[in-house]
């Protein structure tokens, strides 16, 4: 798959698009300028708040394409969003003239499923499926993304932490082409990372169900099914590729160019260091994780599991007990632990865990280091 040099994306995050406004997020003192060219509508312009909240009153219907004009002192950049619904949109690129169209026809070959889904003659045991929707429902949050029948935990925590931190880094990372596929804007080096694009379709495999079978979402959305084929495609042309295993931090570095760091639990000088580095992090909006041991019979019994990557939602104190906790996140969206021996009534995968408890079960933790704005992207 030919990768393509690319302008970095304009960080802009939608949170609500319905048929009276659109709203969200952008760099604070943004101008924006929004015109439907779907119909005859007056032009609105808007400025991004001190937070960057804007907040843009331009009716558009189901089907409707709008032109977000941002424009700013470091440059200006053009978006362009379709309205699939209440609350539902897919970004979209430049309208083109039919010439354009024609030279967009591109037959893309499918990906090969992962090992456990082929035969002995390298066939695939289930079935390919064309699979639409909106990219985006109700903006971007890390219960969007269930981990599937793959081993690669580290890809759904990473895009899951993506959603948490960085909805604009998901948002702006995918646009609908012309011909219905999908670009996908990844950064590529370790050290001075420059975004590259490689294109997909929805064509995915799915079980008896007609649901995809790898990562997936059950609003229905398509961004978290669209990301890990991107990545798959990325990393070597197949899911097995991506199926081995890997780290939730290099999912977030290949789709922000954000470095990150890795800890190893046993190392560190005390549980105090290790709450103070996660949470520092978390709570100044950058992404953690944390990877549990391989001896599964550390995890008998109390729903946490050997080789599996946790996404960190947050860090806090007990209001009762005045003990510092992690929120964590199982990739699976279900079956976590008890908090100090009681249920917290759900089955989400969202959990409380103690210090203690962490440095009992938890191998290593991850944190990025640098923020994408910090990195004058």
């Amino acid at each position: 798959m030919p990768r393509i040099n690319t302008p970095p994306a304009p960080k802009l995050n939608v949170e609500h698009f319905d048929a009276k406004h659109i709203e969200g997020n952008t760099k604070p003192g943004t101008r924006i300028e929004v015109r439907n060219l779907s119909r005859g509508t007056q032009d609105v312009m808007v400025e991004a708040d001190a937070q960057g909240h804007f907040d843009a009153p331009l009716k558009s219907r189901k089907g409707d394409t709008l032109e977000l004009h941002l424009e700013r002192p470091d440059g200006q950049v053009n978006v362009y969003l379709r309205n699939e619904g209440k609350d539902a949109w897919s970004r979209v690129a430049p309208p083109l003239n039919e010439a354009e169209m024609d030279l967009m026809d591109v037959d893309l070959p499918m990906l090969e499923p992962t090992a456990e889904h082929v035969d002995d003659v390298n066939d695939a045991l289930v079935e390919v499926h064309s699979v639409e929707g909106p990219l985006f429902v109700n903006g971007v949050a890390a219960e969007d993304v269930l981990q599937g029948k793959i081993n690669n935990c580290y890809f759904a925590c990473g895009i899951s932490l993506l959603a948490h931190y960085r909805p604009e880094a998901i948002q702006d990372a995918i646009q609908v082409l012309p011909n219905g596929q999908f670009e996908v804007t990844l950064y590529e080096g370790k050290y001075r990372p420059e975004p590259v694009t490689v294109t997909v379709d929805s064509n995915l495999f799915v079980g008896e169900d007609g649901e995809p079978i790898y990562t997936h979402s059950q609003t229905g959305e398509l961004w978290p099914m669209i990301l890990e084929k991107a990545y798959a495609e990325y990393k070597g042309g197949s899911y097995e590729a991506i199926g081995q295993g890997g780290k939730a931090g290099d999912v977030i570095r290949a789709f922000t160019g954000e470095p990150y760091m890795m800890h190893q639990v046993e190392e560190a000088r005390s549980l105090d260091d290790i709450f103070e580095t996660i949470s520092a992090a978390v709570n100044s909006g950058l992404p953690a994780s944390a990877g549990t041991y391989s001896d599964k019979d550390r995890y008998d019994g109390i729903r946490l599991y050997a080789n599996h990557n946790y996404a960190v939602l947050g860090a806090g104190y007990d209001e009762n007990t005045e003990e510092p906790y992690l929120l964590l996140r199982n990739p699976w969206g279900q079956s976590e632990p008890d908090y100090h021996g009681r249920s917290d009534g759900k089955d989400d995968g969202i959990f409380k865990i103690t210090m203690e408890d962490f440095s009992k079960y938890f191998l290593t933790y991850s944190v990025v280091t640098e923020g994408r704005g910090r990195r004058g992207r």
